[in-house]
């Protein structure tokens, strides 16, 4: 049997050209509570969409620390816009991403392994 190649995680790129993998992000989830789980979209350079799948109670205070941990990490230059919906997009293998993005570029990918989960 030859070797086994895992798929390639996207990152998020930020407004000061960093590349942000999944490692970098995950922790949001920590700080929110009433998110069941959420999504970072990445359509150009230096802007992120968080899908949000809200728990009950989920208002205007979780979406502002929802903000605020990713500016820590992605940087207050970076556009964050939180969208709430009801679900998420699965891939073929059943699992959701956590990072989708759009930007390509040679090195807008890292070998991580992480980039879905069950």
């Amino acid at each position: 049997m030859g070797p086994v190649s895992g798929r390639r995680d996207d990152v998020i790129i930020t407004a000061d050209g960093r590349m942000m993998p999944r490692a970098g992000l995950d922790q949001i989830h920590e700080f929110v509570n009433r998110m069941e789980r959420c999504q970072l979209v990445q359509e150009r350079i230096g802007a992120i969409t968080v899908r949000v799948v809200p728990r009950p109670g989920f208002g205007p205070a979780d979406e502002a620390e929802l903000v605020s941990q990713l500016q820590k990490r992605v940087g207050a230059s970076t556009q964050i816009i939180v969208e709430q919906v009801s679900t998420l997009p699965l891939t073929a293998a059943g699992k959701h991403r956590f990072i989708v993005s759009s930007v390509r570029s040679a090195t807008s990918e890292v070998p991580t392994g992480h980039g879905e989960s069950g």
